[in-house]
């Protein structure tokens, strides 16, 4: 390890520090693929990417972190169940792949303290058939109008998925899809694409949200045939909370929109449960409950 410095002063005709003002200490953080630098081990063995421990994982195995490092390659788990030993660092996947994290019929648990951080193009974590817990799920792709393809987490065919912090994407927070998929996000979810929902079920798919939900351009929180559980408060400026084809809508806080507060089609079954109190915001303080 070094200790950088950058000295700063005066200069004068031809010498560059005649006077020497301040002296700053220089923050940098290496790349993870330095020649011949490890960054995680599995055992005694060490490797220089995670992905090549994940590569060299038997079916189960735990790859213990030895720095904290940022990798800008996606992590790709295919049929393996991988426990992650934090061991007091912070795993940054920030990835111009679509996937940060893609995790297939195999699971991604976490010891110890730190972080790992999910974040691709279309996918911060995507989950098929999979158990996997991560600390924030980011999805970086920056297109809002419709449709939007940014997710902070997709979730389907029964995927268990635990986010520590908070889920964003600017098509949703938070997707989920399918019998015995379930998403808990322990913090807030967010969204900026137009007419989606930043909380998205489908197909009795679960999802509880601890935090709050926020949809700048489009639905707050929209099941259909799902169940979603807010324990705070839920934002959308087109439409707050959207109950279709039988969902089932939970939210303990409030619920507000700049348009349509909540929407429950005509002859869907679908409910929605407000223990707050529906109001609007901008120009608009009374948004319409409906049945369309």
């Amino acid at each position: 390890s070094y200790n950088l410095y950058m000295v700063v002063g005066d200069t004068s005709y031809a010498y560059p520090l005649a006077k020497s003002t301040d002296v700053v200490t220089l923050n940098v953080t290496t790349p993870a693929d330095i020649l011949g630098e490890k960054v995680c081990k599995i055992g005694d063995t060490e490797y220089a990417t995670v992905q090549e421990a994940v590569d060299a994982a038997g079916s189960t195995e735990t790859i213990t972190l030895l720095k904290s490092l940022t990798t800008v390659q996606g992590v790709i788990i295919n049929s393996k169940n991988i426990t992650f030993d934090l061991n007091g660092r912070t795993l940054n996947i920030d990835t111009t792949a679509d996937e940060g994290l893609k995790v297939t019929n195999g699971s991604v648990v976490l010891t110890g303290d730190g972080e790992l951080n999910a974040s691709g193009k279309l996918y911060g974590v995507y989950a098929d058939n999979s158990t996997v817990t991560v600390t924030n799920a980011i999805a970086k792709d920056t297109k809002t109008t419709y449709p939007a393809k940014g997710m902070g987490v997709y979730a389907i065919n029964g995927s268990k998925v635990t986010v520590h912090e908070d889920a964003a994407g600017a098509a949703h927070g938070v997707y989920a899809k399918g019998s015995s998929t379930e998403v808990t996000v322990n913090r807030d979810v967010s969204n900026q694409g137009q007419i989606l929902g930043a909380v998205y079920s489908e197909g009795q798919a679960t999802v509880l949200v601890k935090g709050n939900v926020t949809s700048t351009q489009g639905y707050g929180v929209d099941s259909k045939g799902g169940s979603i559980t807010v324990e705070k408060n839920v934002s959308g400026s087109h439409v707050g909370a959207y109950a279709d084809i039988g969902a089932e809508i939970y939210i303990k806080g409030d619920l507000s929109s700049a348009n349509n507060g909540a929407v429950i089609p005509t002859g869907s079954n679908g409910s929605i449960t407000v223990d707050g109190v529906i109001k609007g915001y901008g120009s608009n303080l009374s948004p319409s409950v409906s049945y369309v």
